[in-house]
């Protein structure tokens, strides 16, 4: 089984304010080693499961935001901007992927009681896909769909874990129970 994690920042546990989500600010070593945990937290509990092969798509701003030297070398790193899938970078790859598993996921802009919730970016507040709202998680999943392959886990705030349930099922292993 091949597994594919896209992790994003603003939904890393500990991430609240948007100064923590950049390079060069002064709380940014400290939060960039929390997603590193949570990235090789979540690398573990795959290879734990079996999976046979991991790799980890850096999705935050410009995708270089995770050290290759600090992730679990049992994992491949898909880093950098220039990428055509983006925070799903890997997806196309052939042998193609099972599942994959977002780490760190926000909410779609203008959520409620949402941390650090944005749809793409700043320069993007609205998306619809097939006359539902999405933001990331839904543009990643759908992505992930164009390939047959489903998410199967999130981890984010509460207000993220709940768009993800309503747009993927129940069924969808959140960190957050609703």
């Amino acid at each position: 089984m091949r597994i594919l994690i896209s992790c994003d920042m603003e939904g890393i546990s500990g991430i609240v304010d948007w100064k923590q989500t950049q390079s060069g600010e002064s709380e940014w070593e400290r939060c960039w080693r929390l997603m590193m945990g949570e990235v090789n937290a979540a690398v573990n509990a795959a290879f734990e499961v079996e999976v046979d092969e991991v790799a980890v798509t850096d999705a935050h701003a410009n995708g270089r935001n995770l050290m290759i030297e600090e992730l679990d070398p049992r994992a491949a790193l898909n880093s950098g901007a220039l990428s055509p899938f983006a925070m799903m970078e890997g997806i196309g790859d052939k042998p193609g992927y099972d599942a994959v598993i977002i780490v760190g996921y926000h909410a779609r802009a203008r959520t409620k009681d949402a941390i650090l919730c944005h749809t793409w970016s700043d320069a993007i507040a609205d998306v619809w896909l097939n006359n539902i709202q999405v933001g990331e998680i839904g543009l990643n999943a759908a992505t992930g769909g164009y390939f047959g392959v489903p998410v199967i886990a999130i981890s984010g705030d509460k207000a993220a874990c709940l768009e993800a349930r309503g747009l993927l099922g129940e069924d969808i292993y959140t960190t957050r129970q609703p």
